[in-house]
């Protein structure tokens, strides 16, 4: 999964080819997603499911045939989107905490009231008035990592989790709730389960939740404080700030949470919790990107038999995928997963799967040129891409961005939701350091079961001028190896390029483009190490997309 990026000019006096100088080629770092652990070996369902419509505008009315939540959601009675903006409300930003338990130690409660009546001061609108809460407490509550570690809960009222500012989910939800009442606000705490949690997927207590319906108008919303207040990653609590889980919809929703009672499913159908565990996981992110599985999608545990293929389309977004096979040890598989786009705003992942036995199938998705900074860095890597490239003014700025911190031994991102060109100055900061930017984000995940080897071992090396391409499709061959002495067809579609050659060496060969814009050609592979595809808007500098190896 690494990304290169290769030019190269054919040479002086070369077969088929015009006379041009030999130009230098250098290997640039690729889009990488972060490193992630494989989903675990668990419960194996055949139920098979769609996602709910992946519009720019939540609670989509339109039905989609083979989603989760069959039949229409009904559409709110304002826009969602201008309270889903990701930017937190400014007046949010007022002090809690210790105060209020000291100012009030025989009720949290009446603190909270003056809290809840100070912030929501002058507010008429119930939608910004949630919005408010939500910003509140996702800007002043941390997630009690400890006490998750721990596995047991306590301590989860009110006045502890003011006092501490720590709360699990539980104490998000029981906060939240109390100050939707206190503004008038009718809400409820609703339990139950998510997936995955300590690699197990079920509906255990490892899997417990708890969230909120918030009503207002008469129909109910649900908000989320816990997701949307940051992430747990390698036991350490990342804050960051998100609108993804308030007023998300309910179609939407039920790939990430499933309460105990069916009707808190907000959906026309309620699935039952056999249906839950069978959807694939599919992040916010899959759907803020505008992207859709077609029909039928597939269960989250899957049969296969060396190979595996999976459709996604963007509309008419260009994103970039990547997809990523994890094997049972963790490790990612290099080469194992390829993408065709056989039409425009469409993606084919392929998977080759060299062995019997249980895989992680992951995609990752950005938008071309989308720059993001991963909030827990590596600390020898930060130090080693960022810090040492900097001048002393540099180090100390993003320095008061980032806290050092043992274990693991990395550099946490110290968001302050607030400073909305906080995020801006560091990416500044790390560009001109030369550190790479723009990872992508984890955007599905799948468990393939695998009963037989693949047909071959793995796909051509991808470049970035394939990876990033919108258009470009690679339609043979799919092999990675070739063997000298056979007989092979290539057939490249690139609307975009001029021309196309096959680069052994210091040898290029054209392939012709025909009348339906695919590039072709036979060649009979000579006896050589590599073999690489080049495209050009020139005819005289090539960049490299793909390359196979080749073998005796």
């Amino acid at each position: 999964m690494n990304g290169r990026q290769e030019k190269r000019r054919p040479p002086v006096s070369l077969l088929l080819v015009a006379v041009l100088a030999l130009g230098s080629c250098s290997l640039l770092e690729r889009l990488r997603p972060p490193r992630s652990l494989p989903p675990g070996p668990n419960t194996t369902t055949t139920v098979a499911t769609g996602p709910a419509p992946a519009g720019a505008e939540p609670f989509n009315a339109a039905p989609v045939s083979g989603t989760a939540a069959s039949g229409a959601v009904q559409r709110p009675p304002v826009s969602l989107k201008p309270y889903r903006s990701g930017r937190i409300d400014p007046r949010a930003k007022i002090q809690a905490g210790p105060g209020i338990t000291a100012a009030y130690p025989d009720s949290a409660r009446e603190g909270l009231r003056l809290v809840t009546q100070t912030l929501l001061k002058g507010e008429a609108d119930p939608f910004a008035k949630v919005k408010l809460i939500h910003d509140w407490i996702c800007a002043t509550i941390a997630y009690d990592v400890a006490m998750l570690k721990s596995g047991v809960a306590v301590n989860q009222d009110i006045q502890t989790v003011l006092g501490s500012r720590k709360a699990l989910c539980s104490g998000y939800a029981r906060l939240f709730q109390a100050m939707a009442e206190m503004a008038g606000i009718p809400c409820i705490t609703v339990s139950g389960y998510i997936k995955n949690q300590r690699d197990v997927r079920g509906f255990g207590q490892d899997n417990s939740h708890a969230w909120n319906l918030a009503q207002i108008l008469g129909r109910w919303y649900i908000v989320d404080t816990t997701f949307d207040a940051g992430y747990v990653e390698d036991w350490v609590f990342v804050k960051k700030y998100s609108t993804d889980n308030l007023f998300i919809d309910p179609a939407r929703s039920i790939y990430s949470r499933f309460p105990k009672e069916a009707w808190q499913q907000l959906l026309p159908s309620p699935i039952t919790g056999q249906e839950f565990l069978a959807l694939p996981d599919l992040e916010n992110d899959f759907f803020s990107y505008g992207l859709e599985l077609t029909s039928p999608a597939p269960a989250w545990a899957i049969r296969t038999r060396g190979s595996f293929s999976l459709d996604i389309s963007s509309g008419a977004r260009d994103i970039i995928l990547e997809g990523v096979l994890i094997d049972a040890a963790g490790r990612e598989v290099p080469g194992a997963v390829f993408i065709q786009r056989p039409a425009p705003g469409r993606r084919r992942l392929l998977a080759s799967l060299p062995s019997k036995g249980d895989y992680g199938f992951e995609v990752y998705a950005k938008n071309p040129g989308e720059e993001r900074i991963d909030y827990l860095i590596e600390a020898a890597k930060f130090e080693q891409k960022a810090l040492i490239a900097l001048d002393q003014a540099g180090r100390a700025e993003i320095l008061s961005h980032f806290r050092k911190i043992a274990t693991p031994r990395a550099y946490l991102y110290v968001e302050d939701p607030f400073d909305q060109g906080q995020r801006q100055r560091v990416i500044e900061l790390l560009r001109g350091a030369g550190y790479p930017l723009g990872p992508l984000k984890k955007v599905l995940s799948l468990k393939l079961i695998n009963h037989a080897p693949a047909q071959f071992p793995g796909y051509p090396a991808v470049y970035a001028r394939y990876q990033n391409s919108s258009a470009d499709s690679l339609l043979s061959p799919l092999a990675g190896r070739l063997k000298a002495g056979s007989e092979i067809l290539f057939s490249y579609k690139s609307p975009e390029s001029r021309d196309a050659a096959l680069i052994i060496g210091d040898t290029f060969i054209p392939l012709f483009k025909n009348q339906e814009g695919i590039f072709e050609l036979g060649l009979k592979i000579p006896k050589a190490e590599k073999l690489s595809l080049g495209l050009s808007e020139n005819g005289k500098n090539y960049d490299i997309a793909l390359a196979w190896e080749i073998v005796p």
